[in-house]
C-alpha cells in the first residue's frame, strides 16, 4: 500500500438501509489526482445499482462556493450491477488552490454527500489523524428514557469525529435529528455537523448508532469542548475537558531539525557558493530529503551567492519555508531538477517526517550504535555477573539524529574528543521502551507492540524526557498523557 492512502472507517454515501456505498480510503497522487476506493451494495428491492462513474466530488471553499467535479474514470474488481461494485473512481483535482472541504456522492441521484476530506493547495493530507480520546458514561441526556451516549472523539487537523448512539422508548415520540446536534467551544463558538452525518444503525422510533464530523479549524489551547445532542432539550456533555495545544507539537520536531543546521558537529558536506561562502551539511539528511538531486546541488552550489544556498538548505532541514523565501530559491531548485510537484510533496512537517521514517529503516547509514543495557542495583547486578545473564541490546541509529533531539547525547558528543562510534546507554527503564523512544526520535510517533505495559510505558516515557533532555515542547509529552492501544 502506497503511504500516500488515508483509511476512512465507516464513511458512507446513503440511499436507504439497502443501497450504500461504502468509503474505505484515498489517496491524492502527485499529478493531484485522487482516487476514492468503494464498494457499492444494493438488494434489487429499487432495481439495479446506479452507475459509478455518475458519482461526483462536490469541493467547498472558505467562502461557501461549491464546485462539482466529475468522474474522470474507474477501475472495478468486481463488478455486478445487481448486488455489488467494488473498485476505485478518479478525480481531477488540480485547479484546487486553497484550502477546501470534499465531499463525495454516489451515483445520479439521491444519496447523502460522504465528508471525505480537506484538500489544502500545499498539504494535501491535512486530514492527518492526531488522536483518539475514548470516554465512559458520557451522555448528553433529556430525561431518564432518551439519552445520546459519546463513545470516543478522533481528532483531525481541522476536523472532530464524535462516535454516538441515543435511544428513546418513544415515550415523547421519535428521537430528534442527529444532525441539529451541536458542539460548544466553551461557550464562544459553536459548530453544526458538515452535510454528511453517517449512521452505522438507524432506526428514528428508538436508536441511531454512527458518528458526526465537525469543522472546527485548529483549536486553541485551554477550555472544553462539550457536546449537545438534537435539536433541544438535552444537557451538555463534556467531550474534552482542555484543549492541548497538539496544533502546535509538530513545531518540536521542526525546531530540533533546525537548530541542527546551526550545530557545526558531524557536518560532512561543503558547498562552495559564488561568493566564495561555505557552508556545510549533513550529508546523510540531504540524500534522505532530496534523494539524487543532492549530487546536482554539489555541482551547481558556486552558481548561486550564499543567501540562497542557505535558504534551501534551510528549508531542507525544517520542511518549511513562506513564499517571499521559495521564490527567493526557484532557480537554484529549476537547475538541479527539482519539480514543482516534488517541491512540494517534499514540503511540511509530515514529509520531513517521511523522510526521517525513510532514513530509520536505512540500517546502511547508521553510523553509531547504542548498546542498550538493563540498569540494575549493585547486588542484582553482581548476581548477573556470576550467572552472565545481563542482557545487551545493540541498537543502530544516525548521530545526527540523536544531535537534534537530545541534550544528553549532544553534550556527550561535545565532550569527547574521540571519534566515539559506540556508547553503552543504562538509561533507568526498560530496553523495549528505550527502543520505542529512539524510533520516536525519527518518527514523532509511538508505536507500541502488545507486550507494553501502557502505565509502565507512561512512567518510563516520562523519565526519559528528563533523562535524555528533550526538547521541553516535545510532541513526546502530549503522546504520554495520551497512551491507548
Amino acid at each position: 500500500m502506497e503511504s500516500n492512502f488515508i483509511e476512512l472507517t465507516d464513511t458512507r454515501s446513503v440511499y436507504n438501509n439497502n443501497y450504500f456505498c461504502v468509503l474505505h480510503k484515498y489517496c491524492l497522487k502527485e499529478n493531484k489526482q485522487l482516487d476514492v476506493y468503494f464498494t457499492i451494495t444494493g438488494d434489487m428491492s429499487l432495481g439495479g445499482l446506479q452507475d459509478p462513474e455518475q458519482s461526483k466530488l462536490f469541493i467547498k471553499r472558505k467562502n461557501d462556493t461549491i464546485k462539482e467535479l466529475s468522474c474522470l474514470g474507474r477501475k472495478y474488481e468486481e463488478c455486478n450491477f445487481k448486488s455489488k461494485i467494488k473498485g476505485r473512481l478518479t478525480f481531477d483535482t488540480s485547479e484546487i488552490s486553497s484550502e477546501c472541504d470534499a465531499y463525495f456522492e454516489f451515483g445520479m441521484s439521491g444519496y447523502t454527500k460522504a465528508f471525505l476530506l480537506t484538500l489544502n493547495a500545499n498539504e494535501p493530507q491535512s486530514n492527518y489523524f492526531i488522536t483518539k480520546y475514548e470516554l465512559e458514561n458520557v451522555f448528553s441526556t433529556y430525561n431518564s428514557d432518551y439519552r445520546c451516549q459519546i463513545f470516543d472523539v478522533e481528532l483531525y487537523r481541522y476536523h472532530i469525529k464524535l462516535h454516538f448512539e441515543v435511544k428513546g422508548n418513544r415515550s415523547l415520540g421519535d428521537l430528534q435529528e442527529p444532525r441539529y446536534s451541536r458542539l460548544e467551544n466553551t461557550n464562544t463558538e459553536e459548530y453544526y455537523p458538515m452535510a454528511s452525518v453517517i449512521y452505522d444503525h438507524y432506526q428514528i422510533s428508538s436508536k441511531i448508532s454512527g458518528f458526526l464530523i465537525y469543522r472546527t479549524g485548529k483549536l486553541k489551547e485551554g477550555g472544553k469542548l462539550e457536546f449537545i445532542f438534537g435539536e433541544g432539550g438535552y444537557g451538555k456533555a463534556v467531550v474534552l475537558e482542555k484543549f492541548e495545544k497538539i496544533w502546535d507539537l509538530e513545531n518540536s520536531l521542526v525546531e530540533d531539525f533546525s537548530n541542527l543546521y546551526q550545530m557545526e558537529m558531524e557536518k560532512d558536506l561543503q558547498l562552495k557558493s559564488a561568493d566564495s561562502k561555505f557552508l556545510s551539511v549533513h550529508k546523510v539528511l540531504l540524500s534522505a530529503r532530496i534523494g539524487d538531486h543532492a549530487d546536482m546541488l554539489k555541482e551547481i552550489a558556486s552558481s548561486f551567492p550564499f543567501d540562497v544556498l542557505e535558504t534551501f538548505i534551510k528549508w531542507v532541514y525544517s520542511g518549511k519555508i513562506d513564499s517571499e523565501h521559495k521564490s527567493k530559491i526557484e532557480d537554484l531548485i529549476q537547475e538541479i531538477g527539482i519539480s514543482t510537484q516534488f517541491f512540494a510533496k517534499k514540503s511540511g512537517y509530515h514529509a520531513l517526517v517521511k523522510d526521517l521514517e525513510a532514513l530509520y529503516k536505512d540500517e546502511t547509514s547508521k553510523d553509531f550504535l547504542i548498546n542498550l543495557k538493563e540498569n540494575v542495583d549493585q547486588e542484582e547486578e553482581e548476581e548477573e555477573e556470576e550467572e552472565n545473564t545481563e542482557e545487551i541490546v545493540p541498537l543502530k541509529i544516525h548521530k545526527i539524529v540523536l544531535l537534534a533531539r537530545s541534550n544528553l547525547f549532544r553534550k556527550m558528543f561535545q565532550t569527547v574528543k574521540e571519534k566515539s562510534a559506540s556508547v553503552n546507554d543504562l538509561g533507568p527503564f526498560s530496553i523495549e521502551n528505550r527502543e520505542a523512544l529512539f524510533q520516536f526520535f525519527y518518527t514523532d510517533r509511538l508505536d507500541l507492540t502488545a507486550d507494553i505495559i501502557i502505565e509502565d510505558l507512561k512512567v518510563d516515557l516520562t523519565q526519559a524526557m528528563d533523562y535524555y533532555q528533550l526538547n521541553p515542547n516535545s510532541k513526546l509529552k502530549f503522546l504520554i498523557k495520551n497512551l491507548k492501544y
